[in-house]
């Protein structure tokens, strides 16, 4: 994807109008709009200045070969670098907590997917419907019990 692409679609992310993105970086709308269309392609200075204004960094802004890494967002960058910083053991058992949530978080998304939603399988809703029984069996504390929770995920 060329950088004027990637402009646009940051700029769109944002919900920012080209004259507010111009307004960051002190040029003017017409401008963005030329880098945009490919018209016009920005000087280092200004791709540095957009990728600040999008929170990016400026290799993934100006790299159009897919050859960078695709880290647009330069917090995770920059844990990345903090991550690099840190002594061999201190990495391995971070990286081996975080690769277990990745994989959790994978695991739920995909069996998530292969079930019919239903809002009870939420813990707010399983909350809400324990507070709902308290309140239609004339037990209106609102305060929720563990046994009411766990009754409603049983049942």
């Amino acid at each position: 994807m060329a950088a004027g692409e990637k402009i646009l679609l940051l700029r769109k992310e944002k919900g920012w109008s080209q004259q507010l993105v111009a307004q960051k970086i002190g040029t003017s709308g017409p401008i963005i709009g030329r880098y945009e269309r490919g018209e016009m392609v920005p000087s280092v200075e200004v791709a540095r200045k957009l990728a600040d204004v999008f929170g990016v960094t400026l290799d993934y802004l100006v790299d159009d070969t897919g050859r960078v890494a695709e880290i647009k967002d330069r917090t995770m960058l920059n844990r990345l670098m903090d991550l690099e910083q840190l002594d061999q053991d201190d990495r391995k058992t971070i990286l081996r907590v975080l690769d277990s949530l990745i994989r959790d978080a994978k695991a739920r998304k995909a069996y998530e997917a292969q079930r019919p939603h239903r809002p009870e399988n939420t813990l707010q809703a399983v909350i809400d419907g324990s507070m709902m029984h308290a309140i239609q069996d004339g037990e209106d504390s609102g305060a929720v019990s563990r046994r009411d929770v766990f009754k409603t995920l049983e049942g």
